[in-house]
């Protein structure tokens, strides 16, 4: 288990950090919403709220905080497969859907002010939660499917969404190449996720062009074609009814 040795909670306005080589590993989530510049070995982040920092030793970094954060410094004494893990970590982790971080942080805080018997090891708990939910927010589609459901059937269906989101496939299609009846497929998901098939297999799709849209200069036309969308139009209105993404540059 990893061992935290250093919490801290700021609640500093405009304040510059001096720069500095981090010696430990850190975690720091970043409350409100007012922008926060990071320079961490040279890059510039900019940094909004709800937002994960992960930071390794031996970086070179200096924060510009306008608002509230957390802090976690912590070491390990794990085999090399788990600092694999750990290395697997991105720096910026944002947009974050699989734990509630902020629920997280502020329990480790508080129990740090509490100094009792054995917090080392409830925080140190804690901290694998985070650090794991921020692992698997970058392997979302295995996560999801361990996470929502136990049925057999669904998880093989849901595989077959993941492994063919960029594909126009129907909920026909899928029912023929899986041998399970259409009307079984959306038995599954009504019972076991309150939706239909064709509900959730958009939100994948959308979820998977918003990741597109975020890390490259597509057209919209193409980030729906990649989707999995067979008409670019029905995208645009879903991608925006959806995640009210009003401000979207479309490109044609």
């Amino acid at each position: 288990m990893p061992s935290i040795h250093n919490i801290k909670k700021k609640f500093s306005v405009n304040h510059i950090f001096d720069q500095r080589l981090t010696t430990t590993y850190e975690l720091v989530y970043f409350i409100d919403d007012s922008n926060c510049k990071m320079l961490l070995d040279q890059e510039r982040y900019n940094i909004v709220g709800d937002t994960v920092v992960f930071r390794k030793p031996g970086q070179q970094n200096q924060s510009f905080m306008p608002y509230e954060s957390i802090l976690l410094c912590f070491e390990w004494g794990w085999a090399e497969v788990e600092e694999v893990f750990v290395e697997a970590i991105p720096t910026l982790n944002e947009h974050l859907e699989q734990v509630n971080y902020r629920g997280i942080f502020e329990d480790i805080y508080q129990e740090s002010l509490l100094n009792r018997p054995y917090a080392q090891h409830y925080m140190s708990a804690k901290l694998m939660e985070i650090l794991y939910g921020l692992y698997y927010e970058r392997n979302t589609d295995t996560y999801r499917r361990q996470r929502i459901t136990s049925h057999p059937q669904l998880i093989d269906i849901l595989h077959y969404i993941d492994d063919h989101i960029t594909e126009a496939f129907t909920v026909q299609i899928m029912s023929i190449d899986l041998a399970i009846s259409q009307r079984y497929i959306y038995q599954l998901f009504q019972e076991q996720l309150k939706t239909t098939p064709v509900q959730y297999i958009n939100e994948c799709r959308l979820n998977y062009a918003k990741k597109l849209l975020k890390h490259s200069n597509i057209t919209i036309q193409q980030v729906a074609k990649m989707s999995g969308f067979m008409n670019g139009t029905y995208f645009i209105t879903l991608f925006r009814k959806k995640r009210r993404y009003h401000t979207v540059k479309i490109s044609q």
